[in-house]
C-alpha cells in the first residue's frame, strides 16, 4: 500500500512544471501521507525525498537528451548559484513540497520561537521558557549588544536584558516585556538516532526553515584553542609582541610589534607564559580588551579571538564561498546532536523538532558546509534547572 500511495502522489507532481494546480495537488498528497495512521511517517517522508531528487535528476537527463548543447546549464537553469545554500532549499529534503509536509510538525514549536535582535539586526532565534517574558538563546551572539530586542514573528518587539548565562554551553536567558510568550516543552526522550529527520522551526513560521538528517550519535564537541595571532619575544619578564600574524585577531585589533600586553580584560599579565595561558582558557569568538604599553603611550584595544587552526593550518579552513557563514563560536559543547541542515548563524538558538513535533534540542552553531550542531533537550533543561535554582 505504501509503495502505491507514494507512486501516485509523487507522480502527480512534476517538479519541472510550473502549473500551480499541479503543485498544489502534489502538496496535498504529501500532507495526506503524514496523517495516515497505518503508514510509518519517517519511511514515507524519506521515500518522498528520494523521489523528489530522482525526479529532478530525471528531468535534467531528459533535457540533456533534447538539448545536448545546453548540458552545462540545464539542471541549474532555475537556480542562482551565488549562494551555495540556495540549492539546498530547492531540491532534496528541502524542496518546498517536503517542507510543506512538516507544517503540522513545527506548528507548536514555531509558536514558542522568537527573533532576537541586537543593535537593529537579527542575530539569533530564541525560545520562550516562561509566559512572563523569559527567553533562552545563543549567548555569544548577544553578549556584546548595546541594545537587545525580542520579536515574535514580524510583530513589534520588546527590549531585553541578559538575565542568566551559561558560557559553557553558550546559552543565555533574556528577560523581556513580552506577556504572551508560549513556553516551549522540551522532549524527555533520548536524543534522536542516526538517520532521524529533524525540522528547524522559525518564529511564527508555517513551514520549517530547513529539514535535516541526524548524522552521528549525540557527542561532545571539544573546545578549539583560541588564538590572538602574535608571536612573543623571548623575554621572561614581559609579554612583548615580536610579530603580528596577518589577518589574525591581533592584526584586526591593531596590535603592533614591540607592544607589551599588560592586561587581558581584568587580568594582569606579567610574562609571556601568563598571556599564553590566559588566551588558552578562552574560546574562539570571545571578545577581549587588551591594555597595551606602546612606547611611552598606554593603549587599549578590543580583539575577537580566532582559532589556532585557522591561523596555523589555514589550508584546512573551509572557504566561505563553499560553506556560507559559520558561527564564530562552534565548539566546546556537550551532548551535541549533529545534523546536515543548512542554516545561518543568525538562525541558531531556535528549536529543532522530530517528526512527532517534539522539541529535541536547540540549534547552537553552524559548524561546517553541511554540519549544524544542536544542544540536546536534556542539556537545555539542565540549564533551566540551574537558572531556577539561582532565582
Amino acid at each position: 500500500m505504501t509503495r502505491k500511495l507514494c507512486r501516485t502522489s509523487v507522480g502527480r507532481t512534476s517538479v519541472g512544471r510550473t502549473s500551480a494546480g499541479r503543485t498544489a495537488a502534489g502538496r496535498t498528497s504529501v500532507n495526506s501521507f503524514l496523517v495516515r495512521k497505518d503508514i510509518d511517517r519517517s519511511v514515507v517522508v524519506a521515500f518522498v525525498i528520494s523521489c523528489l531528487v530522482g525526479l529532478l535528476a530525471s528531468d535534467a537527463n531528459a533535457q540533456d537528451r533534447r538539448n545536448p548543447g545546453r548540458r552545462s546549464r540545464n539542471f541549474f537553469d532555475a537556480f542562482e548559484l551565488t549562494d551555495p545554500s540556495y540549492l539546498a532549499t530547492r531540491i532534496g529534503k528541502n524542496h518546498e513540497l517536503v517542507k510543506s509536509a512538516f507544517r503540522d510538525v513545527v506548528a507548536i514549536a514555531a509558536e514558542s520561537t522568537v527573533r532576537v535582535i541586537a543593535d537593529g539586526k537579527q542575530v539569533a532565534f530564541g525560545v520562550g521558557i516562561e509566559p512572563t517574558g523569559y527567553v533562552v538563546t545563543k549567548h555569544s551572539e548577544v553578549r556584546d549588544a548595546k541594545r537587545l530586542q525580542v520579536r515574535m514573528g514580524g510583530q513589534s518587539g520588546s527590549d531585553a536584558t541578559i538575565e542568566f548565562v551559561d558560557a559553557d554551553v553558550d546559552l543565555a536567558i533574556l528577560k523581556t516585556e513580552l506577556t504572551k510568550l508560549k513556553p516551549a516543552e522540551f522532549s524527555t526522550d533520548k536524543p534522536p538516532s542516526i538517520g532521524s529527520l529533524l525540522a528547524s522551526a522559525g518564529s511564527q513560521m508555517r513551514e520549517p526553515i530547513v529539514v535535516g538528517i541526524v548524522g552521528t550519535t549525540a557527542r561532545t564537541i571539544h573546545p578549539e584553542r583560541a588564538a590572538l595571532g602574535v608571536t612573543l619575544q623571548q623575554n621572561v619578564d614581559l609579554a612583548q609582541v615580536s610579530e603580528v600574524l596577518q589577518n589574525s585577531s591581533a592584526d584586526k585589533a591593531g596590535l603592533k610589534p614591540d607592544d607589551i600586553v599588560k592586561r587581558v580584560n581584568d587580568r594582569t599579565i606579567g610574562t609571556s607564559g601568563e598571556l599564553i595561558r590566559t588566551i588558552r582558557r578562552m574560546q574562539p569568538g570571545d571578545v577581549v580588551t587588551l591594555s597595551i604599553e606602546r612606547g611611552a603611550e598606554a593603549v587599549e584595544v578590543t580583539a575577537v579571538l580566532g582559532r589556532q587552526s585557522d591561523i596555523f593550518m589555514p589550508e584546512q579552513a573551509i572557504p566561505a564561498e563553499m560553506s556560507g557563514d559559520l558561527s564564530v563560536r562552534r565548539s566546546g559543547f556537550p551532548d551535541v546532536i549533529q545534523h546536515d541542515s543548512v542554516i545561518s548563524p543568525n538562525q541558531c538558538g531556535g528549536p529543532i523538532v522530530d517528526i512527532d513535533g517534539k522539541i529535541v534540542g536547540l540549534n547552537i552553531a553552524r559548524a561546517g558546509r553541511i554540519e549544524t550542531y544542536a544542544l540536546s533537550a536534556a542539556t537545555v533543561k539542565r540549564l533551566l534547572d540551574r537558572w531556577q535554582a539561582s532565582r
